[in-house]
């Protein structure tokens, strides 16, 4: 995962982590071609000055494979 402390877009040091969520639950990933594998929850690391997404991320990668 890349390192960020600071908001590309506004410069603002607020960057948070998040869940991504929808409205029955959060989002998974899952791998192409075996929709009955297991998954993991998406995350995402977001400035909460400006609302700009850093980055989007499974946060349980050994399990899609």
């Amino acid at each position: 995962m890349i390192k960020t402390d600071s908001c590309p877009k506004c410069g603002g040091q607020k960057v948070k982590e998040g869940v991504v969520h929808s409205a029955s639950g959060a989002v998974h990933m899952l791998p192409k071609g075996n929709p009955r594998s297991t998954s993991s929850p998406v995350l995402s690391k977001y400035c909460s000055s400006c609302g700009y997404i850093l980055e989007w991320y499974v946060e349980h990668p050994e399990r899609l494979d």
